[in-house]
C-alpha cells in the first residue's frame, strides 16, 4: 500500500485506486504549549470560531486538576483541521 502526502496528511489507496476506509472517524491537531489552566469549555470557543470541532481532549494532572500542556481537537475533514492552522 502505498501513501499521498498532502501537506502532512496522509492517504493511503489499494493498488485498484480506491480509498482504504479509516480507522479514525476525523483529523485530530496536536495542540502544545497550553496554559496549565486551559479548560475544554475555552479550547471549544477557540477552536469553533473557525471549524466544527467532533472531540477534545485535554489531558489533566491528576495531582493538581490543571492541564498538562497539550490537547487533542479532533475534526471531520482535513479541510477543517486546515482552516484553524
Amino acid at each position: 500500500m502505498s501513501d499521498i502526502r498532502i501537506a502532512g496528511a496522509s492517504v493511503p489507496f489499494t493498488k485498484e485506486g480506491e480509498t482504504v476506509a479509516k480507522s479514525v472517524e476525523g483529523y485530530v491537531l496536536i495542540v502544545l504549549n497550553l496554559h496549565p489552566e486551559t479548560t475544554e469549555d475555552h479550547l471549544y470557543d477557540v477552536f469553533e470560531e473557525y471549524a466544527r470541532v467532533m472531540n477534545l481532549h485535554l489531558n489533566l494532572d491528576k495531582l493538581t486538576g490543571y492541564a498538562k500542556g497539550y490537547a487533542l481537537v479532533e475534526f471531520k475533514s482535513v479541510e477543517d483541521a486546515f482552516e484553524v492552522l
